[in-house]
């Protein structure tokens, strides 16, 4: 039996008088009370370098390895090592140098293998840096400015770490491209790393700005602190010349009303807020003339709104297919103040007209250019008016056609879009630029009050301005442009047969697009292979995975603001995107789902035909304690720490056990941390057999959406009511939802993966539906199981548009216009005494391929990406034509399982939310490496998708 050293606690052979890791004396066999020192006992024969340096003990082979580095990585790398260790009997080093040998960094390596060696004159890495304080002094926003971080190590060995900004968007660490807010490290001696200003991020204020760079690693941490002015641009000419701060440009506008109100109106105010790199207070388009004035007022609380009513919130119209019909609504102000307004509406059929603003009043035309042929339909639409103050109105609109109704005509669906764009100015969709909708629309970035945010006004802004007077008289108003129809489709050209000469230069032409296509594809292998960071997987060189997460978990591991129910560390959790921000609240980051901390999802165990949420038991459920909230994953087979939690809850009287692993894992497509897997483990350590099923209700939300439509492959149309999957075969590989409908710009894909492969059991049910509000109790839905976080096994099924008023959590008790959840069943099962049973899915970013087709295809892939595994392929097709068909072009060795290769595109339904139809296909893949599969249309779009194909899944 082995001996145990009680200092470090390692196993020694028996026969060992001294630990052979630090040299301790064992029990009973302590000479003079020892320990001796292990790095200088001698070697049987020396280890001699090619040089021909002996090393005879560890000390000397732990310094020859320090001074000749680059040897000793090759002496590694090619079992040198492991074969002299495994010679002297030494198994645990032979060990340790063929799992250094397997590693893809190699001074990384090589680092870690000296470290486990028995030597006590190593010093270890320590941490230097310099500057600590850098002060740039004035700089100007329209030039980016670069320094230089010194990173020294003035210790031993390697020193490696991360330096990150993680609260300064103005920094970012690095050169051109890859320069990113966070940047791995390492060296020996020492390293620099660029530092960028990135000009365009800075706000303009009085006081200077204050950066931080945060430098861990294995030497230590330090801090830099990053100073730098930036002064404010004064206002460049007009009435308002000279303003240096909204307040002086609020002074201004008040003295001479008349002359400024042009100014706010056509946007000059606001492209000087963007000068200084503020954010312009005023949501949606100016109002003309001088309300334009007394809607900056109003944005910036310096005077309140009037109270503004509408004529009329529901409008009832009938015409005869073809007919011209028009309509008037009529806004008025209580107060003698002026009015202002912005209408907004998706409905293809209903068009709002140009905004006649005239004082107190104002006059929005509403206009069905041609009634559609649908006799015998009623058709709905919603118009959603903001006015003064952000108030606003939604007016529902309903169209009777007359006419006897066809026998063979299809039911018409509600209109639904115009719920998920309501208000579509003040519903940001965080754009990098505003995102073109159509003709004549456009959407806007969010917006926050400077009061609150802006560096120049907090502190100069006092309440000096509290009404503003304004006369009654209006000058000219340029009325708010109309939404346009869509163009109409383009015909595409004949082609002609080249003849005589000209089929050379058709030829010529046609080759030049291919050769410069061929040049771009062999830069990008190039600088692949020579500069992106890669590893060696089944004998094929292929991406490392980027360590820098791209989504973040958030456990609700204690008591948060606004908990009535919820206790302590219910261990629910929500995701968040690291690097993007929330379009509504910029100092957050963008979530996944609807609660940061994810307490409107929920996960129930139905145990013998008991309902139980776990982590968070009502009253009258069996008896449960912790065992485990908040335990760690420790680290991967490559040495990184894994990000996620593990939570044990114990059900007392069953003897059950359940484990629930929240941790974010590479993508298989991306080799990215850009997935989240959760799973649950049930463990039956009773007597008696249990039945057991779990359901997982994730509460999903992107961006500013809490109901963006579902892309399913099989499906002929996008998922924006509600869908059923009753069975294991039924239920697809993944689903996925486009934060914009627009695939040139599609914004955050979010993807949920139901097959994991073969540690993880697939759901046996999925339902894709509204959350469960408590307003659904109610008439007309009368669902009693709907009690949100707290809703047990059945979520009712409901649509995920509702046709109530907007706004989430109103007083009056009305439901959201669409809220979305996905609820993932594995129903009851029989538990042996002793088994145990592994359920999971994965929800994340989606990687999907559209740059190359215009925007008129966006392809997805799931399933299993290994040697002969099942692949789903969909291709979503924008705006398809009449007649339209999309063709999948395989590599050599994939085959279809299901789908023809040429397939039509379906069209979209009647009031579809997105004018997108899904195609999709079944395939069987390849042998391992690295594959295109193309899908072209017949209208000359084409996609291609690049998959990797792996021996073995992330799951297996």
């Amino acid at each position: 039996m082995g001996r145990v050293c009680r200092t470090c606690s390692r196993v020694n052979p028996p026969e060992a008088f001294y630990c052979y890791h630090d040299g301790a004396a064992l029990d009973g066999h302590a000479l003079n009370g020892g320990p001796i020192a292990v790095g200088a006992q001698p070697f049987l024969t020396p280890f001699v370098f090619p040089s021909g340096r002996a090393c005879r003990n560890f000390d000397e082979l732990v310094q020859a390895c320090d001074t000749e580095w680059s040897i000793a990585q090759n002496l590694l790398q090619h079992d040198f090592f492991e074969g002299f260790f495994r010679g002297m009997g030494r198994a645990d080093l032979a060990m340790a140098a063929r799992q250094s040998a397997r590693s893809g960094d190699h001074d990384r390596a090589l680092d870690e293998f000296i470290n486990k060696l028995p030597c006590t004159r190593r010093e270890r890495a320590k941490l230097f840096a310099q500057p600590l304080e850098v002060n740039l002094g004035q700089v100007s926003r329209g030039r980016d400015h670069r320094f230089v971080l010194h990173i020294e190590n003035q210790g031993g060995g390697l020193l490696y770490g991360t330096v990150l900004s993680p609260d300064t968007n103005w920094l970012t660490i690095g050169d051109g491209s890859v320069a990113s807010p966070q940047k791995l490290f390492q060296c020996r001696l020492d390293a620099t790393l660029p530092i960028n200003l990135v000009a365009k991020n800075l706000r303009a204020g009085t006081k200077p700005l204050e950066g931080r760079l945060t430098i861990e690693s294995n030497g230590g941490s330090a801090s830099v602190i990053v100073r730098v002015e930036v002064p404010p641009l004064p206002y460049p000419d007009g009435v308002l010349a000279g303003a240096l701060t909204p307040r002086q440009i609020a002074e201004k506008a008040k003295v001479t009303p008349k002359e400024a109100a042009p100014l706010f109106e056509h946007g000059a105010v606001a492209r000087w807020y963007e000068s200084n790199g503020w954010i312009y207070p005023v949501q949606g388009p100016s109002a003309s003339g001088l309300g334009a004035v007394q809607q900056f007022f109003e944005a910036l609380g310096l005077t309140s709104a009037p109270r503004v009513e509408i004529s009329e919130t529901r409008v009832q119209l009938r015409g005869a297919p073809g007919a011209y019909l028009e309509h008037t609504l009529h806004l008025q102000a209580v107060e003698k103040r002026p009015v202002f307004a912005h209408a907004t509406t998706t409905t293809p059929w209903l068009q709002i007209g140009k905004i006649h603003l005239g004082g107190q009043k104002a006059k929005i035309p509403l206009r069905i250019p041609s009634v559609p042929a649908l006799p015998g339909e009623q058709l709905q639409a919603k118009i959603h008016v903001s006015a003064n103050g952000n108030q606003r109105f939604v007016v529902e609109v309903a169209l009777t056609v007359d006419g006897a109704r066809s026998p063979h005509a299809a039911a018409v669906p509600v209109l639904q879009l115009a719920d998920v764009m309501a208000a579509a100015p003040i519903l940001a969709l965080a754009a990098a630029a505003p995102l073109e909708l159509h003709s004549g629309a456009r959407e806007v970035p969010p917006v926050r009050n400077p009061a609150l945010s802006d560096p120049a006004y907090v502190g100069n802004h006092i309440p000096l301005l509290t009404a503003v007077e304004i006369v009654d008289e209006m000058p000219p108003v340029q009325p708010v442009r109309p939404f346009q129809q869509a163009p109409a489709a383009v015909d595409y050209p004949v082609a002609v047969e080249p003849t005589g000469a000209s089929f050379l230069g058709t030829l010529l032409l046609a080759l030049v697009p291919l050769g410069l296509l061929t040049f771009a594809l062999l830069c990008t292998l190039v600088h692949d292979l020579l500069v992106a960071p890669q590893v060696l997987e089944n004998g094929q060189t292929v991406a490392a995975i980027d360590p820098n997460p791209y989504i973040a978990v958030q456990f609700h591991d204690g008591l948060k603001a606004g908990d009535k129910t919820m206790p302590e560390q219910s261990m629910r959790f929500g995701l968040v995107m690291t690097r993007e921000r929330d379009p509504k609240d910029a100092s957050k980051f963008k979530r996944l789902t609807f609660d940061d901390w994810g307490r409107t999802n929920n996960t129930v165990l139905r145990i013998d035909g008991n309902d139980l949420i776990f982590g968070a038991p009502l009253a009258g459920s069996p008896k449960c304690e912790w065992v485990e909230r908040e335990g760690k994953l420790g680290k991967d087979a490559t040495g990184r720490a894994r990000e996620g939690l593990r939570s044990k809850f114990q059900v007392v009287p069953k003897k059950l056990q359940v484990t629930q692993t929240v941790e974010i894992v590479p993508g298989e497509q991306s080799r990215a941390l850009d997935t989240c897997l959760i799973a649950y483990k049930i463990e039956n350590q009773d007597s008696q057999v249990h039945s057991v099923g779990v359901r997982f209700m994730l509460d999903t939300f992107i961006g500013a959406e809490d109901g963006v439509p579902f892309t399913i492959p099989g499906q002929p149309n996008l998922c924006d009511t509600q869908l059923r999957f009753n069975s294991p075969s039924e239920v697809p590989d993944y689903i996925e939802a486009l934060e914009y409908p627009d695939f040139k710009k599609p914004g955050t894909v979010a993807r949920l993966q139901f097959r994991l492969g073969t540690s993880y059991e697939s759901p046996t049910r999925v339902l894709l539906c509204g959350w469960p509000d408590r307003t659904l109790k109610r008439a007309p839905f009368n669902f009693q199981g709907a009690d949100e976080e707290q809703t047990l096994w059945q979520v009712p099924f409901v649509s995920m548009s509702r046709l109530h008023d907007s706004g989430k959590k109103r007083t009056d008790g009305s439901l959201a216009p669409r809220d979305s959840c996905v609820v993932v069943y594995w129903d009851p099962q029989a538990l042996k005494p002793g088994e145990t049973r592994a359920v999971g899915f994965t929800y994340g970013l989606g990687n999907v391929a559209s740059a190359d087709a215009g925007g008129k295809l966006l392809l997805s892939l799931g399933g299993r990406l290994v040697r002969n595994g099942e692949l789903t392929l969909t291709a979503l097709v924008s705006n398809p034509e009449r007649g339209e068909t999309v063709t999948l072009d395989l590599p050599a060795g994939f085959a279809l399982i299901e789908g023809a290769a040429e397939q039509a595109v379906p069209p979209p339904p009647a009031g579809a939310a997105r004018q997108t139809s899904p195609v999709t296909w079944k395939i069987r893949a390849g042998p391992e490496g690295t594959y295109p599969l193309t899908v072209r249309t017949n209208k000359g779009a084409s996609q291609a998708l690049k998959v990797t194909i792996r021996s073995k899944g992330v799951f297996d």
